[in-house]
């Protein structure tokens, strides 16, 4: 990995990353620069304009030293798809994402504290957050997910395994004027609001999250439930068994959309958790394998077609229980 840093040390010896340049658009913050660990990161730091000050208060540090090994691209605006920051990291600095218009992915540690306004604004197509970072302990989720209102799937990570998949839906914000006081009411839409709501003491709460399943059916689109039950069915951690219910009987009756999404997607994961878990019916099977062939997808359409021939044999049950697993 070759990349650039300008950064600044600071009182406590620590390192505010300033702006990072590197080989590509998928950013890697490192632990350290030049010996010093990385604690946060600057207002404006991966944001489209740049924001720096003068050229004498801060330092330019190349990963490996030899600067002249490669080209080196300015990680920031429209250019970077992904960033990953260190478990060192503490601090999101304000517009600290500003104007990342293609930034698709997050990867966090469990380190940081303090989320700077506005850090992730005009973040469009920011959908996957990954936190390093155990589920049942305080962290920064709350936090961040209070400035993103798009649909998010949020996964908690540790040593490789995945833990929980939390999958936020998107609300709406708008205000309404009360004529003739001229007094503004607040209108929210959609239950992605109070999905963000299930935390306590900065802990995600997934029986509370669990609980606006109810609520949702009425209010969100078939797509947004049955992405919410797919990802706390399988990882069911910490699920109640009439919850899971609701999940599962859900799913039952509107797997086609689900199934039809990761078709299209090409998703195999998703795929392959609808067909294993008797979710598939014959119909299915037969769109699915059309859909594969006319787009080329050669792994999903004999994963399709094998599954097809196993299912249909009579060889395995046609729904699973998930006690099962």
């Amino acid at each position: 990995m070759n990349i650039k840093c300008l950064w600044q040390k600071r009182e406590d010896q620590t390192a505010r990353l300033l702006r990072i340049y590197g080989e590509n658009g998928e950013a890697v913050v490192p632990e350290q620069i030049a010996g010093v660990p990385v604690t946060e990161i600057a207002d404006y730091c991966f944001s489209q304009a740049l924001h720096l000050p003068a050229e004498e208060d801060y330092l330019t540090t190349c990963i490996p030293a030899d600067e002249g090994q490669c080209e080196l691209h300015e990680q920031a605006g429209r250019y970077i798809t992904s960033v990953k920051l260190p478990d060192t990291v503490k601090k999101l600095g304000r517009y600290a994402f500003y104007n990342c218009s293609r930034l698709k992915k997050l990867i966090i540690g469990d380190g940081i504290t303090e989320v700077g306004s506005d850090c992730f604004m005009n973040c469009i197509r920011l959908s996957e957050l990954q936190l390093e970072a155990d589920y049942k302990k305080p962290g920064a989720l709350r936090q961040i997910l209070a400035q993103i209102t798009s649909d998010i799937e949020v996964f908690f990570c540790r040593q490789g395994q995945t833990q929980a998949v939390i999958f936020y839906p998107e609300y709406t914000e708008s205000y309404d004027e009360i004529a003739p006081a001229h007094i503004f009411g607040r209108k929210i839409t959609g239950e992605g609001f109070r999905a963000r709501q299930s935390f306590a003491d900065e802990v995600v709460m997934l029986s509370s999250y669990d609980g606006i399943f109810a609520q949702a059916c009425i209010e969100e689109s078939e797509r947004t439930l049955c992405r919410m039950a797919y990802d706390r069915l399988r990882y069911p951690v910490d699920l109640e068994m009439d919850q899971r219910e609701a999940y599962e009987h859900y799913l039952g009756e509107h797997a086609g959309v689900l199934f039809l999404e990761g078709m299209n997607k090409q998703d195999l994961t998703v795929v392959s958790f609808l067909s294993e878990h008797g979710y598939v019916d014959p119909a299915m099977y037969e769109q699915g394998i059309t859909l594969a062939a006319s787009a080329g997808w050669v792994h999903g359409s004999s994963y399709l077609i094998e599954q097809k021939r196993v299912r249909m044999s009579g060889g395995i049950a046609s729904m699973y229980s998930f006690d099962e697993f």
